[in-house]
């Protein structure tokens, strides 16, 4: 995984994927926003608020359990659909990073992959790390902590499908049920609970069943005393139906005539008692935002959510009010008591306040160890060691994996026409290892490392004033390299690499997929390789990544450690930012955010959230993560001072990288780590 942060010089929260019955749900609360249900949860005998308060509480409701609570039966859902069901292979399921992928089990290969901080995960919007699940005959659970090291329970996910032996295994009879046990007590969204999902078998007997269930169920969210009773269904053509319960803060609201796909904007109608308002809305599951309108008496009030994820609520009487970090808020808050924090609007307070780095950040693992133009930090906030280096010798790093072993090159500097030594230091306090070159007297460098000790690099020939640049591969710091069948030429004046830093254009996966990018202005594009299983077998390549319907181009500008890439498909007449889950995947849609340069997405981790810059009056750090694509300098904590231009780097710890201007000019690197 290419670990550099240098940003390109040619310019042209983890919320979760809320779809299906997650969505659904989830609007259901919105549409009314409650708790309770038999009794537990949400204190049935509270009285209720009065008048804007009142509408207030459910719009904040509807919020934390879109956000929260009904995702937790929306991964359960993915998790636990029979083998084929078109529920998984929903677009809406598809966005990776999502609790669902925390709750499924995985390969003992893709486990081995991973380079999450101590084998855990973690999940941005819960505020809590995930231990891969453990299956035991036909249960599966998740564990969860409140730290790295997995030394403070947070509670867990229990999972079980009836009428199998062994988790994997699919159903085989229907109707077949699959029970799940919530139990998180920590995070931002503690919550309790029982579900229970019934897939029919519409299907002709011996086909794949295509998901149709009913949902049923109870789930509490001690931490503002909400409380869903849910009774949902899904067709076999994605159709939801059904109606819930809610009760929150004294108010219990009916939900009834919940109607439409999930591939489109569903409704529902809402009546809340006692105070007997009645109101509808709608939300779309493509990109989580709902709203409602409900009638008080007089006028209406009305809340919807923006792409930003702040709640913005207008009362009947003329009030109007933005609710940050809805999440996190309380339901007796008072109006305007959710003031923005950092420089604009956003999850205020979503990072700790920002460290300050000594010199320039090149690298970042998923243990938040980093490598630099000082040398090595074993924390954000650790004094820089120098690495040994080779006598007399300047060196510069240029990435670290999950391990712990580090690469770089001699001398430091990127313009050196007479040679180039690549290295490998198995630990920041080992002797360097020098690689072995394509062609002696070449200038060879080494740009990116994965967890398996994988290195790739370049060697690049100069010839009347014209560089001949291939990349290159070593199977580990003894291998000979290997060259990968593609090359290309660019003149010496105008850099290596073309105008790219080359520092950011070459990308490994655990998996030994590279990732090259190449050529200048609108000739720049991308290719992709993989590794071969042994020495004696071909390197793969070059592949193209597939673009979106009815575009011609597709170019990959960053890759995680599992395989993801971030880039843009572009057409005749548009370019839009995306992701692919793997380099053989059809692209999945960021979500929008100002004009589509090339060369601005910058890293993207292994739950596929995305960071780079917005440049379209000064240049804006942006975190894409949970559909959503925010300012980074929004989520700072309330009086931070710092404003930061571009957000560089992010691991699978969800720790960002930023800086406060261009490398090379007046700037300086901050680390953000996640509250």
């Amino acid at each position: 995984m290419n670990s550099n942060a240098r940003p390109r010089t040619l310019r042209t929260m983890t919320r979760l994927c809320a779809c299906a019955f997650g969505l659904l749900v989830a609007l259901l609360v919105g549409c009314g926003g409650g708790s309770g249900g038999n009794g537990s949860g949400g204190g049935g005998s509270t009285s209720p608020p009065q008048g804007n308060l009142a509408f207030r509480a459910a719009a904040i409701a509807t919020d934390q359990t879109l956000a929260g609570g009904l995702s937790f039966p929306l991964a359960m859902l993915k998790a636990t659909a029979p083998r084929g069901s078109a529920v998984t292979r929903a677009a809406a399921f598809a966005r990776p990073g999502t609790l669902a992928a925390q709750l499924t089990p995985r390969s003992a290969a893709t486990r081995a992959g991973g380079t999450r901080a101590g084998g855990l995960t973690l999940n941005t919007l819960l505020n809590l790390y995930a231990l891969d699940p453990v299956v035991t005959g036909n249960a599966i659970v998740t564990q969860f902590f409140t730290d790295p090291a997995a030394t403070q329970s947070a509670g867990s996910i229990t999972l079980v499908k009836q009428g199998v032996s062994n988790f994997t295994d699919d159903y085989r009879v229907y109707p077949a049920t699959a029970d799940g046990v919530v139990n998180l007590t920590a995070g931002n969204v503690p919550c309790r609970g029982n579900v229970s999902i019934v897939y029919a078998q519409t299907t002709p007997v011996g086909a794949p069943a295509n998901g149709a269930n009913t949902m049923t169920g109870h789930l509490d969210l001690p931490r503002t005393g909400t409380g869903i009773d849910l009774n949902l269904a899904l067709s076999d053509a994605l159709n939801v139906s059904g109606s819930a319960v809610i009760r929150e803060n004294g108010q219990t609201i009916s939900v009834t005539e919940i109607n439409g796909p999930f591939t489109s904007r569903l409704s529902c109608k809402v009546k809340i008692d006692p105070q007997g308002w009645v109101g509808t809305g709608n939300f779309s599951l493509s990109d989580g935002t709902f709203n409602m309108t409900v009638n008080p008496g007089a006028g209406t009030d009305t809340a919807q959510t923006d792409a930003t994820g702040n709640l913005t609520v207008a009362y009947a009487n003329g009030q109007t009010e933005v609710i940050h970090d809805p999440l996190r808020a309380v339901l007796t808050g008072s109006i305007g008591s959710n003031p923005g924090g950092g420089t604009g609007n956003g999850y205020p307070g979503y990072y700790k306040a920002p460290i300050a780095i000594e010199g320039k950040i090149t690298g970042i693992n998923a243990v938040v160890q980093m490598v630099g133009d000082k040398g090595f930090y074993s924390s954000p906030t650790a004094t820089p060691q120098p690495l040994p280096a080779p006598a007399g010798a300047t060196v510069a790093l240029t990435g670290i994996n999950a391990s712990g072993q580090i690469i770089g090159f001699s001398p430091a500097i990127n313009t050196d026409t007479t040679g180039g030594t690549p290295l490998f230091w198995s630990s920041p306090t080992a002797q360097p290892v020098v690689l072995q070159p394509l062609t002696a007297g070449a200038q060879t460098r080494a740009w990116a490392i994965n967890s398996h000790g994988q290195i790739f690099g370049m060697s690049a020939t100069l010839v009347n004033n014209l560089y001949t640049i291939t990349p290159i591969y070593w199977a580990d710091a003894t291998s000979a390299p290997r060259p990968l069948p593609f090359s290309f030429a660019n003149d010496h004046a105008g850099g290596v690499f073309g105008i790219y830093d080359p520092s950011s254009s070459f990308f490994i996966a655990d998996d030994g997929t590279m990732l090259v990018l190449f050529g200048i202005g609108s000739q720049a594009g991308s290719s992709v390789f993989k590794a071969p299983a042994s020495a004696s077998d071909p390197i793969q390549g070059p592949l193209q990544l597939k673009s979106l319907p009815g575009d011609n181009f597709a170019f990959g500008e960053a890759m995680s450690a599992n395989g993801m890439i971030a880039g843009y498909s572009e057409g005749s007449y548009q370019r839009r930012r995306v992701i692919w889950a793997n380099s053989a995947a059809v692209p999945q849609l960021l979500p929008s955010d100002a004009n589509v340069d090339r060369r601005d997405l910058f890293s993207i981790n292994s739950n596929g959230a995305v960071v780079g810059d917005v440049s379209n009056s000064g240049f804006m750090p942006v975190l894409y993560q949970d559909g959503k694509a925010l300012n980074v300098n929004t989520l700072l904590p309330p009086g931070t001072t710092n404003t930061f231009a571009l957000a560089l780097l992010i691991n699978d710890s969800g720790v960002v990288a930023v800086a406060n201007g261009y490398p090379g000019g007046a700037s300086q690197y901050f680390v953000l780590v996640p509250r």
